[in-house]
């Protein structure tokens, strides 16, 4: 994800149809964390689900 500069990972929800409906990319600035707590994951997906 974040080239070679730096590691890092990102979450992707695909919807039933096959599209993705959630994305987040972690681990890069300004913390470069590896770790993401799954309640702070949950929480985004969440929100996305009300917003839409």
């Amino acid at each position: 994800m974040m080239g070679e500069s730096r590691n890092g990972h990102s979450f992707i929800l695909v919807g039933p149809t096959g599209e993705i409906e959630w994305r987040a990319d972690y681990g890069g600035p300004p913390n470069y964390t590896m770790y993401v707590p799954v309640d702070e994951i949950l929480t985004q997906m969440q929100a996305l689900r009300t917003d839409a």
